[in-house]
C-alpha cells in the first residue's frame, strides 16, 4: 500500500469570526478517507487525484469551519440524536455535527454509495409490488 499522509485538521475558525469553533476528527472519518485513498491509489493508480482530493476536502472543511451552522441540516430518513450537515467535495460528502463550539467531522462517504442504495430500495420495493400483483391477479 502506498502512503498517502491524511493531513491532521486542528485549528480554529480564524480571528475575524465571532464565534470560534474547533475542529474535531473522528477516527471513523479517517478511516473513510484512507479506505477512498487506497481505492484511488492503488486500484486506480492515480496519486495525482487522492492528493487532489485530500486538498480539495481539506479546504471545504476549513472553509465551512468559519460558519458550520449557517448551513441547512441534513435531513436523514433515520433518528438521529444530533443534527448532521453535509459538505459536498467532488463525488464524496462529508458529514459533521456541531456540538457546543466544536465542529465534529464524523464520515467520508462516496456519493455514489447513496445514490446506489437508493436504487437497490426501489428495486426492492417494485419487486415487493410486482409479487403482489401477481399473486392479485391470478385465476
Amino acid at each position: 500500500m502506498k502512503d498517502i499522509p491524511l493531513k491532521k485538521f486542528s485549528a480554529d475558525c480564524g480571528e475575524n469570526s465571532m464565534e470560534k469553533y474547533e475542529l474535531s476528527i473522528l477516527p471513523l472519518f479517517e478511516n473513510d478517507m484512507l479506505e477512498a485513498m487506497t481505492y484511488i491509489t492503488e486500484v486506480l493508480n492515480n496519486t495525482t487525484a487522492a492528493s487532489k482530493l485530500i486538498n480539495e476536502n481539506e479546504k471545504a472543511i476549513y472553509k465551512r469551519l468559519d460558519a458550520p451552522l449557517s448551513f441547512s441540516s441534513y435531513k436523514s430518513k433515520k433518528q438521529r440524536d444530533d443534527v448532521y450537515y453535509r459538505i459536498s467535495a467532488g463525488n464524496f460528502t462529508v458529514f459533521y455535527v456541531v456540538k457546543g463550539n466544536v465542529m465534529e467531522i464524523k464520515r467520508f462517504i462516496y456519493s455514489i454509495q447513496k445514490i446506489y442504495k437508493n436504487c437497490l430500495n426501489l428495486l426492492h420495493y417494485l419487486s415487493y409490488r410486482c409479487i403482489i400483483y401477481t399473486y392479485a391477479n391470478v385465476p
